[in-house]
């Protein structure tokens, strides 16, 4: 059985899961990968601009949920004491998922229920469609998530959580200099 613990003894970062007995395969098609990345890569640098210092953000941070359960968001914002750390054990102040059409059910389900019960204060998915992207937001409010934003295109969001900072979904699939 794979194991959080033997994952990270091997070095490996991506790949199959082993979740409640069943074996989950992220699969990514080359086209979305490589929009996904300049997603993640935009946010990061929005993200990172506008952090707290004593906050620091992280594009594809592991985090320990159980012993068994393994997850790795696109983008977390950690204390900054946990920067040299390989995998979380507490939550992140704010995780962050840039959903594919393959992932979108997953993300604003299952992976949203595991956030939940991890404790995680703030959890975003970017919908990063060329013709319509999309920031929903989602917030604990006595453990559990309820949705307090929805961004598309032009319009901004923003955040409180964990930091201020101004988002507009339609920036983070341009090219060129950041708005």
């Amino acid at each position: 059985m794979l194991t959080v613990a033997r994952k990270s003894a091997n070095g490996e970062q991506a790949g199959p899961r082993v979740v409640r007995a069943r074996l989950h395969v992220r699969t990514v098609s080359t086209r979305w990968q490589r929009g996904g990345h300049g997603v993640i890569a935009r946010l990061t640098a929005v993200l990172t601009a506008a952090c707290a210092d004593d906050l620091v953000v992280l594009p594809g941070v592991g985090m320990r949920i159980t012993r068994y359960q393994y997850r790795e968001p696109d983008i977390a914002v950690v204390p900054a004491d946990s920067f040299e750390t390989r995998n979380l054990e507490r939550p992140p102040a704010l995780a962050v998922e840039v959903a594919s059409p393959s992932t979108r059910l997953y993300d604003r389900n299952r992976k949203k229920d595991v956030y939940e019960r991890f404790g995680i204060p703030a959890y975003w998915i970017i919908e990063p469609d060329r013709d319509s992207q999309r920031l929903v937001v989602f917030e604990l409010r006595d453990g559990k998530y309820e949705q307090v934003a929805e961004a598309t295109g032009d319009e901004p969001f923003s955040a409180g959580q964990p930091f201020p900072v101004t988002i507009r979904p339609s920036a983070l699939v341009r090219t060129g200099a950041l708005d």
